[in-house]
């Protein structure tokens, strides 16, 4: 048990990041899940509820953040302590499930030590946001363990009650819990005694909750909304491509090079990159995979099917519920269960190689120093792997850091009034109302990605568009906050023309416009719409509003000196009057155009932001077009 014991304390260490007083990517969201019931904690089991949110089914997940928002409040350490210490308890759980199935000490003390520290995990025990799979694992080798002390006498109900009690739970925290009673089966039908296949009565209870149960979880599954991954809206002609020996070799191949950590090397990468590009040797070589476990399988005794068994649940589920679906969410994190079962497996098959007969004379005295041997330069080469990916998490996170810290001396101060939006961010802009919560610690920010800004029809000087590029955070639109209101016409997609030198119009070609760029001066980026001068004429983008009081057409022009650029209005009688001329002269600032529309109050007018042929070409940007109300 002090072996135990110091792995377990190892993986402590190993695993806490140097990042640990950090949030990162998705914790922000799950902090915002739960945001509204740190005043009032009783609120928060409404996320029993099937359809409270359109993240997936986790409600465990949610009630977790929120006891560890009420414990620690905004500082992360707590959350990756426990989280880490969920982790040493898995630890143990393998090695008891190990020693259970009857594997030696020695055995299932490596199998214990190989799942401990595997580089795989660095995103599942250490980020707090994955919590939901180590909490899935071990409640999943919990509920094994407790089924097997049941079958070893059936006449102590209360471990089958334990079971079937920790199955349901395991539903309410991580998808693959559907895996559980599935694998049960296995285990009762791999007891080594007669009768296994008849049922005691306390089972056939067991099975009375246990379906319709899973029943329910698959139909609320099916039909709850996922913003994430939409099952039941996928056609099932996708799935069966993924029956397809090339894609399911694709996955084995790449799953092998991630648990051998080939795929961690440059010359591993290339020898995957080599078998991808040839899917014939991809497929023969995932074959020559799955019959060397095939026949481990054969041979291998109870304990390693009953591994093999687990790994090939796990990874199958994952195969067609995220690889199927979105291969570019498939992670190391998500093996994290099914490698569990590969440990368990290499426990036994451990224990058989030591229990060798030829190797009774002379390999019983070095063997199990050789397989410790081994075992320890696994564990070198993983611990060396982690702290890798664990210095670039932290490089991220301290870049986040210096992204609050210039947010924080543009904006000292948020209030309910704000609205903050992103088009690029540290993290992704779909984030930033959450994140700025935490950064803030503030109940609830508004803003989000550019789409989001684009829904309101007006703004006013409280709103701020953000970009992040080169570790430099920008306001994009600062003459936002020149005025007590707006219209920001950019929010609609314009209409773009060309117009010949007879003022004849035609749609305008693809390649001579762009929407939503950031460009400008140094120093000065502005998000913009931009045109290229045409052959010939005029090339153009409107937009139409109708002109409210005090209004006035503002917008800033940037591109080469000598383009000529005018703006132009489209009446509803048909009048079209020019409301500026002008050639560009300065390349290192933006021209302001600030055109008062009095005369135009109450009727719709079609602006026309144009640029004239130039056979030097050279882009011509438009910044923020916009009606300014009330001018300061």
């Amino acid at each position: 048990m002090f072996i135990l014991a110091g792995v377990i304390c190892l993986s402590l260490v190993v695993f806490l990041p140097p990042y640990r007083t950090s949030f990162v990517g998705d914790d922000y969201i799950q902090l915002g899940f739960i945001k509204a019931f740190v005043a009032n904690p009783a609120g928060a089991l409404q996320v029993f509820l099937p359809y409270w949110s359109t993240w997936y089914y986790r409600p465990v997940q949610n009630i977790w953040f929120l006891g560890n928002r009420l414990l620690f409040g905004l500082n992360p350490f707590g959350y990756y302590f426990l989280q880490a210490c969920w982790h040493a308890l898995t630890i143990a759980l393998v090695y008891r499930l190990t020693r259970k199935l009857g594997v030696s000490i020695f055995a299932a003390l490596c199998g214990a030590t190989l799942f401990a520290i595997h580089a795989q995990h660095h995103d599942v025990v250490a980020w707090i946001s994955s919590i939901a799979i180590i909490q899935a694992a071990a409640l999943s080798l919990l509920a094994t363990i407790c089924y097997l002390t049941y079958l070893a006498d059936p006449g102590r109900v209360r471990w089958l009650i334990l079971t079937v009690l920790l199955c349901l739970f395991t539903l309410t925290v991580h998808e693959e819990g559907l895996l559980l009673p599935i694998f049960l089966v296995f285990v009762r039908l791999s007891q080594p005694r007669p009768g296994r296949w008849q049922l005691h009565r306390a089972e056939w209870w067991a099975l009375a909750v246990l379906l319709p149960a899973l029943v329910a979880y698959l139909y609320v599954q099916l039909s709850r909304p996922n913003l994430t991954i939409d099952v039941a809206a996928t056609p099932a002609g996708h799935y069966l491509d993924y029956l397809r020996p090339g894609n399911i070799s694709h996955f084995l191949v790449t799953q092998f090079g991630r648990w051998t950590l080939i795929s961690n090397s440059s010359f591993g990468r290339g020898l995957l990159a080599n078998l991808a590009a040839r899917p014939l040797a991809e497929i023969l070589f995932a074959a020559a995979l799955l019959l060397l476990l095939a026949i481990w399988f054969r041979d291998g005794g109870r304990v390693v099917r009953l591994g093999l068994l687990w790994a090939g649940l796990h990874l199958g589920f994952l195969y067609f519920a995220l690889y199927a679906q979105k291969p570019e969410l498939f992670a190391g994190r998500h093996v994290y269960s099914a490698w569990a079962g590969m440990c368990l497996a290499l426990a036994a098959g451990i224990e058989q190689l030591v229990r060798q007969p030829w190797l009774a004379v002379r390999g019983r005295k070095w063997l199990p120093a050789g397989v410790v041997g081994l075992v320890v330069l696994f564990l070198g080469l993983h611990v060396q792997q982690i702290r890798w990916v664990q210095q670039a998490w932290l490089q991220n996170t301290l870049e986040d850091r210096r992204a609050e810290a210039q947010l924080k001396a543009l904006l000292p101060a948020l209030d309910d009034e704000m609205r903050i939006f992103a088009n690029r961010f540290v993290l992704t802009p779909s984030f930033l109302p959450a994140t700025l919560a935490v950064w803030y610690g503030l109940p609830e920010v508004h803003g989000g990605p550019l789409a989001a800004l684009k829904a309101y029809a007006e703004v006013t000087d409280q709103f701020y568009l953000l970009d992040y590029a080169d570790e430099v955070l920008y306001n994009l639109l600062p003459e936002l906050q020149a005025s007590q209101r707006a219209i920001l016409l950019w929010r609609a997609r314009p209409q773009a023309i060309a117009v010949d030198a007879d003022g004849q119009t035609s749609p305008l070609a693809a390649e001579l416009y762009a929407l939503d760029v950031v460009a400008g001066p140094a120093g000065a980026p502005r998000l913009a719409q931009v045109l290229y001068p045409p052959a010939e004429g005029w090339a153009g983008l409107g937009y139409a509003a109708t002109i409210p009081a005090g209004a006035a057409l503002r917008v800033a022009v940037w591109g080469e000196p000598g383009q000529m650029v005018r703006v132009r209005g489209v009446l509803p009688a048909g009048g079209i009057p020019t409301l500026y001329e002008g050639t560009l002269t300065d390349a290192g600032s933006w021209l302001p155009i600030d055109i008062p529309l009095d005369e135009y109050q109450g009727q719709k007018l079609s602006f026309w932001l144009e640029v004239a042929a130039n056979p030097a070409g050279g882009a011509v940007y438009w910044a923020n077009p916009r009606l300014a109300i009330d001018l300061r």
